[in-house]
């Protein structure tokens, strides 16, 4: 062989070594870009989930802003309505306070006029006890006549009267 075909073969042979150590270069880039695919694959699923998941929770968390501005706002409702009750109640308590006097009044009144009641009752048995006959007389009802609108009240009077009888008089004479 000449050293020309030497040479030819020689180059011949290095082409074929390169060629191949090109194809597993080429084979292991290939593998490794594959694996890098899959990786990248695997992360951007796994990114995606992730952002799927926080979009969740910030829905979520947006609707739970909106039920806690509602029920604050609901709290706030609320306490303005029962300042107005305890207004109100604090008003009715001063109400209450002042019938209890009204009706202390009344009471006191009621008791008076069941005590005149009594002695008049007794009075009158007394008067006739002793054969007097009582004058007639109008119960006041409260309404003015109009023959005397234009008298005026005095007050309460005791009215008394005496008889021929032994216990007022000390005589014996009917």
């Amino acid at each position: 062989m000449t050293e020309k075909d030497q040479k030819k073969s020689t180059d011949i042979w290095m082409l074929k070594v390169l060629t191949i150590a090109l194809v597993l270069i080429s084979t292991l880039l290939a593998f490794f870009c594959i694996r890098v695919n899959n990786v990248v694959n695997q992360y951007k699923e796994k990114y995606n989930n992730e952002c799927v998941q926080s979009m969740l929770i910030m829905k979520s968390n947006q609707e739970l802003t909106a039920n806690t501005n509602n029920y604050k706002s609901q709290s706030d409702e609320l306490s303005k309505l029962n300042n107005d009750l305890k207004k109100q109640n604090e008003e009715i308590k001063k109400q209450l306070e002042e019938l209890k006097k009204q009706n202390q009044q009344l009471e006191a009144a009621k008791r008076e006029l069941a005590d005149d009641n009594l002695q008049l009752q007794k009075s009158l048995k007394k008067a006739a006890a002793v054969g007097v006959k009582p004058q007639s007389y109008k119960i006041f009802s409260g309404d003015i006549p109009e023959n005397i609108s234009n008298r005026k009240y005095l007050g309460k009077f005791l009215g008394t009267a005496y008889t021929p009888c032994a216990e007022e008089c000390g005589n014996n004479k009917a």
